[in-house]
């Protein structure tokens, strides 16, 4: 499971623009600059419940979004695919024979085939 923190920061990358301003920035700073609630409050004029209270609202935002699009699931999935797929290529530039290396690049070109119809519909 991917730490909060950093589900949050890819969350922000994907789904910022559906937050207001406000919750963007507060978000923002909190999560990409390591802001603490109080830090934010002061910069902001605000109380530090008004800032929690914000951060809370626009994480739910952020998950409820990533509940319904599934844009991050997406592409943590396509992520450890390609990984995978790398750590199998790397494998065969150690192979020694000829033949082998052929045969496992027959079933990286047939998985990679998969993968595309899985992440692309065709």
């Amino acid at each position: 499971m991917m730490e909060k923190h950093s589900r949050y920061t890819l969350l922000l990358d994907l789904y910022g623009e559906l937050l207001t301003e406000k919750q963007r920035s507060l978000i923002d700073q909190y999560y990409n600059y390591d802001l603490s609630m109080q830090e934010i409050a002061e910069n902001e004029g605000i109380s530090k419940q008004a800032v929690y209270d914000s951060l809370k609202r626009s994480e739910q935002s952020l998950m409820k979004t990533e509940e319904k699009l599934k844009l991050l699931e997406r592409h943590l999935a396509m992520e450890e695919d390609f990984k995978s797929l790398y750590k199998k290529l790397d494998a065969i530039c150690q192979e020694k024979t000829k033949e082998a290396s052929i045969t496992s690049l027959c079933d990286i070109k047939d998985e990679l085939k998969l993968l595309i119809n899985k992440y692309t519909g065709g």
